[in-house]
């Protein structure tokens, strides 16, 4: 069988299935459900469950993202504990299997122009990319979402599903706002029309677009949030891009740094793919690249950790995958031989680099550590948590602050928003929570008024439990 073969004796529908469900089995094989929770998709897990007991985004907890992922894990939670499951297991199995759809997805896109072999090749390196792989599993990441949401979108706008295209892209945004990179690749794809057919599909796209815009906006306003998500989504974004952009040289360094920690194996391959995939037939949707070019200049915008490069896994496995391909395939090489490529992403998807596949603990034995530190609380007794979801995860509880973190900015946010700092800490002189615990990143003046308000009425121990290794969990436990 010639890899060079009729794609239409390839039917896209049945290879995406079979894509998704090896996806999904290679997610599986890692225990997501049993895996510890832990810093920034902690915090998503834990708006998803607490929106359970009433409690929404912006209004209840600070928020400076879109929120389409704490609803879509919400759902999850929800139907699990429908089901008389563990509502933490439900959110975390609609992100695994997002994780598996966006492989899929990929598959689908390229396959339309490319031989199967090139697309599962492509969609198996997607799944490889320690970011997709790592964040799939880890419970409610946002930018998995965005991706498989933005993936479609460039799906739908391929087929000429002008409408299905707008209401991907506005699912892409509103689930992380960068996800509009892909909602701008499915409008350049209108501008190969006629200039009839481009008005009307600019209609339609818009129109797509504006469904789940308006469906989220009126939702928010019903629940008196709306106010607060243009405050924390909108305002807030604006001051922290401020604060923390980059240079343009220091991106692209931060950029490279990052491929190198996590990404070896594809930056080895990357110059030989691109070289096989310049000198044969084009390969690559338009409509991909497009969408990877307008999320690499938002990049420089703001671009911070490693999170940030899940929207590129898409793009990189593409590159791979059908370069790979491409390579072999350049002296007419049977298909067989070709298969290479796809099996060397599944390899690479089965074994990842990153050392966050594999925690040092379970979850029972986060369970334990937490259950030692909230020991003689009582029901009632309120706490604080900053940085410290896990906490509010595995005892049901909620913190008497609405900020789930104070880092980047939130503290300085959060004081304009009260009337200063000293606000904040009058409320919590009221309050007195009987425990407090505080982990990552939170430093600089307001962290040291605090620690004074924190040093006349409670006692200050710190210890170290995986994720959080780096720095210390502090715990304040309030004197008698």
């Amino acid at each position: 069988m010639n890899c060079t073969m009729d794609r239409s004796s390839s039917p896209a529908a049945p290879g995406a299935v079979a894509i998704f469900a090896v996806a999904l089995l290679t997610l599986l094989a890692f225990d997501p459900l049993n895996r510890i929770v832990g810093l920034d998709p902690a915090t998503w897990d834990y708006m998803s469950v607490s929106l359970l007991d009433g409690r929404i985004p912006y209004r209840d907890i600070f928020l400076h993202k879109t929120p389409l992922a704490a609803f879509l894990g919400g759902a999850g939670a929800a139907l699990a504990d429908l089901l008389g499951f563990a509502p933490l297991d439900g959110a975390h199995f609609v992100f695994v299997a997002l994780g598996a759809l966006g492989p899929a997805l990929l598959f689908a896109l390229i396959v339309r122009r490319a031989p199967w072999v090139a697309a599962a090749a492509a969609a198996m390196w997607m799944l490889a990319v320690d970011q997709w792989l790592i964040a799939s599993i880890e419970g409610v990441r946002p930018k998995v979402a965005t991706t498989a949401f933005g993936l479609a979108a460039l799906l739908a706008a391929d087929r000429r599903k002008v409408a299905t295209a707008g209401v991907f892209g506005a699912l892409a945004t509103l689930t992380w706002q960068p996800g509009v990179a892909f909602l701008a690749a499915a409008s350049w794809s209108i501008l190969r029309d006629t200039d009839a057919a481009r008005v009307r599909d600019t209609l339609r796209l818009g129109f797509g677009a504006a469904i789940p815009t308006a469906l989220l906006l009126a939702f928010l306003a019903t629940v008196g949030a709306l106010d607060d998500f243009f405050a924390q989504a909108v305002g807030f974004n604006l001051h922290y891009i401020d604060l923390h952009s980059r240079t343009p040289a220091n991106t692209v360094a931060h950029l490279f740094k990052l491929l190198i920690q996590w990404n070896t194996v594809e930056l080895l391959f990357m110059p030989a793919c691109v070289v096989a995939l310049a000198t044969s037939k084009r390969l690559l949707p338009t409509s991909l690249l497009a969408a990877s070019v307008a999320y690499l200049g938002l990049m420089f915008v703001n671009f911070q950790a490693w999170p940030d490069m899940i929207l590129l896994a898409p793009i990189i496995g593409a590159v791979v995958g059908c370069g790979l391909f491409a390579a072999l395939t350049a002296n007419n090489v049977e298909g067989n031989v070709a298969l290479v490529a796809v099996l060397s992403g599944c390899i690479a998807a089965a074994v990842p680099t990153s050392g966050r596949a594999h925690p040092p603990i379970t979850y029972d034995e986060q369970a334990a550590f937490i259950d030692q530190m909230v020991e003689g609380l009582g029901s009632d007794d309120s706490i604080l948590t900053v940085s410290y979801p896990e906490l509010l995860i595995h005892t049901g509880r909620h913190s008497v602050w609405s900020w789930p973190y104070m880092w980047f900015g939130v503290d300085r946010f959060a004081e304009q928003t009260v009337g200063g700092f000293d606000a904040i800490l009058g409320d919590l002189d009221r309050e007195r929570p009987r425990l407090m615990v505080v982990a990552r990143r939170w430093s600089g003046p307001r962290r040291r008024a605090f620690e004074r308000w924190a040093s006349e009425y409670y006692t200050r121990t710190e210890t170290r439990q995986y994720p959080h290794t780096v720095r210390p969990i502090v715990i304040y436990k309030l004197r008698d």
